[in-house]
Parts: C-alpha cells; sequence; structure tokens
C-alpha cells in the first residue's frame, strides 16, 4: 500500500501536531508502508530518510507559498505518484484528484470552541478550509474520544466514518550534557507547550505566584515552547508578579534536552483552556511523573489517574494542585507511578497499525486490493 502524505508541518521545528506526523510516518515506514511525503519546502530530518519513504518537494516559501502549493502544485504532485490513499494529518485536504480515496486527522474544533484563543488569520484558515475537508474525507481520524463526539455533534455523517487513533509516547535515547539546563539546580514543575493563548500560560504564572515563597523554593517553574503569538508579555508579567527568580524561560529545545527535562522534573503542568489531546501529558508520563492539568475538554480521558485536575479558569484551584504535590512527597510518587501505567496505554506502534488497518478496509470498501505488508501479515 502507498499513502500519500500532506507534510507541510514537517517543514519546520517539530513540536505539537508536528511531533504527531512526524511519529505516525516513521512508525508506518517502519511497518512496511510505502509513503510519499508532499511538501512545499525541502526536508531535512534525519527521521526521514527510510527506505520507504519518499519525498516530494517544492521550493515555495512563506504563507502565500503555502496557498499556492496547495491549492496548485500538491493536486498535481499527487496526479504523477500511484498513491492508493492520501492522508491530510492536519484538517486539510485537497479537492483532487477526486478518485483517490481520502483520511483526515481532525486534532480539536478550538476553533469552534474557543476561537478567542487562535490567531485571526488562524482562524479564519479553520473556517475556510476545514469544512470541505471533512466533506471530502472518505475516513476520519480523531486523536481523542473527546474530539470524536465534537466531530459527530458538528457533522452527523462522520458518525459511519470517523475513528479514535489515539498517539503515542516516543523514548528517545537522551544524550547527557554537562551543558543541560535540567540536569541541575533547583527542583521544578515543566511546562511544556507552544506560548498561546488557550495554553493559559498566564494563568499558571498567577497560580504558582500565589503559592508561599517556601513552596517556590521547594520547586521553580521551568516553561519549554516556542514563541506563538499574543504572550509577548509573558516574562514582563512573571517579573511583575515577583517570579524572576524562580520562573525560567528555555524557549524551543532539542529533542535530547526536552527528554532531560521530562527526566529531572518533579512534575508536569498543562492547565490549559483546551486541548483535543495533550502530547506533553504522555510524554511527561512515560517518565512516571504526575500531570496537572485541566479539567475539560481531553485532558481527563488522556491523564487518567496519573495526575491531579484543576479548574483551568481558577487561580485558586491551579494553585492548590501545585501545592498538593509539593507538598506531599508520597502523594507525587503515587500519582507517578499511576502515571507510568497509564502512558503505556499510548503507543506508536499501535497508533500506526490501527491507521495502517484503517486504509486497508478503505480500500477494500473501494474495491481495491493491496499488498499486504510483512508487519500485517504477521501481526
Amino acid at each position: 500500500m502507498k499513502i500519500g502524505i500532506d507534510a507541510k508541518n514537517l517543514c519546520g521545528p517539530l513540536s505539537g501536531i508536528s511531533r504527531y506526523v512526524m511519529s505516525m510516518v516513521v512508525h508506518l515506514a517502519d511497518r512496511g508502508v510505502q509513503l510519499v511525503l508532499f511538501a512545499p519546502r525541502p526536508l531535512t530530518a534525519k527521521q526521514l530518510i527510510h527506505p520507504n519513504i519518499t519525498l516530494v518537494t517544492s521550493n515555495l516559501n512563506g504563507r502565500m507559498g503555502n496557498l499556492v502549493w496547495s491549492q496548485l502544485v500538491l493536486p498535481n504532485r499527487i496526479k504523477r505518484h500511484n498513491i492508493d490513499v492520501f492522508w491530510g494529518p492536519a484538517h486539510r485536504l485537497p479537492a483532487f484528484p477526486a478518485h483517490i480515496p481520502k483520511v483526515l486527522t481532525i486534532h480539536d474544533f478550538v476553533w469552534k470552541k474557543h476561537p478567542e484563543t487562535m490567531s485571526k488569520l488562524g482562524l479564519l484558515g479553520e473556517k475556510l478550509l476545514m469544512p470541505g475537508a471533512l466533506k471530502r474525507a472518505d475516513r476520519i481520524v480523531c486523536l481523542s474520544q473527546f474530539t470524536l463526539s465534537d466531530l459527530v455533534r458538528e457533522h452527523v455523517r462522520a458518525k459511519d466514518i470517523a475513528h479514535t487513533i489515539y498517539p503515542g509516547t516516543t523514548t528517545y535515547q537522551a544524550q547527557p550534557s554537562a551543558n543541560n539546563p535540567f540536569a541541575n539546580g533547583p527542583a521544578y514543575m515543566l511546562f511544556v507547550g507552544t506560548h498561546e493563548p488557550r495554553k493559559n500560560l498566564e494563568g499558571l504564572l498567577r497560580a504558582y505566584a500565589a503559592l508561599s515563597p517556601d513552596q517556590m523554593d521547594q520547586c521553580h517553574l521551568r516553561i519549554i515552547g516556542a514563541a506563538g503569538w499574543k504572550q509577548d508579555h509573558l516574562k514582563t508579567f512573571a517579573r511583575e508578579l515577583g517570579l524572576s527568580d524562580y520562573v525560567h524561560w528555555a524557549g524551543f529545545v532539542d529533542d535530547d534536552t526536552l527528554e532531560q527535562a521530562y527526566e529531572n522534573a518533579r512534575f508536569q503542568v498543562l492547565p490549559s483552556i483546551f486541548e483535543g489531546f495533550g502530547l506533553p501529558i504522555i510524554e511527561a508520563q512515560k517518565y512516571g511523573k504526575p500531570v496537572v492539568t485541566s479539567n475539560c475538554s481531553s485532558m481527563p480521558e488522556v491523564v487518567g489517574e496519573g495526575g491531579l485536575l484543576v479548574d483551568p479558569n481558577s487561580t485558586q484551584s491551579i494553585t492548590r494542585g501545585l501545592a498538593k504535590l509539593i507538598d506531599d512527597p508520597h502523594l507525587c510518587a503515587q500519582l507517578g507511578d499511576k502515571a507510568k501505567l497509564n502512558a503505556a496505554r499510548f503507543d506508536w506502534q499501535k497508533s500506526a497499525h490501527d491507521f495502517e488497518i484503517m486504509c486497508r478496509d478503505l480500500l477494500a470498501e473501494k474495491g481495491k486490493a493491496v499488498e499486504s505488508s510483512a508487519f500485517l501479515q504477521n501481526s
């Protein structure tokens, strides 16, 4: 089976959706599935050097380049390759070629639930392009049961073609470094995520500032993530709250540094306003780290019993959650054990297996038989 993939998310640094796409690509290729990755710019990630991966790229940059590529270049490139299924892993599908079966991944409906947390351009893109993609999709993948429920409420026809396929966790062989800022220093809680309004970093800073000085001394706050939008004030806000000695900003980090940050953290905190899944939750839990996260959207489903749920709209609620894990090492350890067990539910090999089975069932429905991969024959 040969799957074509819209790989534009892999053109930049890996975070969020792009990390999901990369992990699925690598594990599908390892299963023996032939993949053709289409992208507006060259893809240089070493993970994509694989005998089952073909790269088809252009040299188009910027927002206008992406638009030209997706609307004009991509459909023509698809026609030149004999693919069986086309996969849009992030809310978008080309209108043509119409005869090729299409799979669409939906990560969330934040644009409908919390449009105020999105940039105007991002919101416009979702409003204009997601509905058409949903109509063209022959199969739809959701990353959580929560998102699947949202989908079915919005689009009744999706009930018969939508599936929940959870993402997995990735274990990297992190290389210890004497320069790693997370290996030494005070104990810390960890936040990982792009700095954007729905991640509720301002709420987290307020809640952290409400801790006692002794609690802050015991557990600093380290923040990892690329700059997003409308959050340029955060460092100034932290200083105004008197947190300069306790809050540390790492920006975007490579995989080795990220893994060591998870491994050395006391616990993870993700008090988002909305998440379609929340990959940092299980990435922390695989190291046995409990997670303080929100009691809304997909987060209770994902965190399981390996953390504490808080109200993201209540400073007091978040502060209480942080204080419990700082003040009670026994509780922190207990939840850490449950976190590791919970993370075992999420496995990229299973994700790739379930995705491949879904695609093969789709092709059988369309009357097209394809050769089974060795992995599928042995599974």
